[in-house]
């Protein structure tokens, strides 16, 4: 039975490899797994019986991932924005710490005579 994997949570489901498919693709698989994966919501009936070429998405599907592009996009444009105004404050409250040269006078590790043991 011919089917289109609709979700993909792991590479194994109900006891039916999918290891080597993705979500969209058509998979030829025995009748029993086939419905197994239907009644479960990972996979819908197939298209190719209705002449439909297997990678042609369907416009439920094109919308869908329009939507998702649309909200990834504003994610990372507010993501980026989150990121410049974090960074912004990091470097305003940075210090800037400089190293000192320890000088043998400061220390006070300079003896006048020292004696030999």
């Amino acid at each position: 039975m011919r089917i289109r994997l609709t979700r993909k949570l792991a590479d194994c489901i109900d006891g039916v490899d999918l290891s080597h498919y993705s979500v969209g693709e058509m998979l030829d698989l025995p009748e029993r797994d086939a419905r197994l994966l239907i009644a479960e919501g990972w996979a819908s009936r197939s298209d190719w019986a209705d002449g439909r070429h297997a990678s042609t998405p369907t416009d439920e599907e094109l919308r869908c991932l329009r939507e998702q592009l649309e909200n990834w996009s504003e994610q990372q444009d507010r993501r980026r924005a989150e990121d410049r105004i974090r960074e912004e404050l990091r470097d305003a409250r940075a210090v800037i710490v400089r190293a000192r040269r320890k000088s043998v006078a400061r220390t006070g590790n300079r003896r006048a005579n020292p004696k030999k043991r």
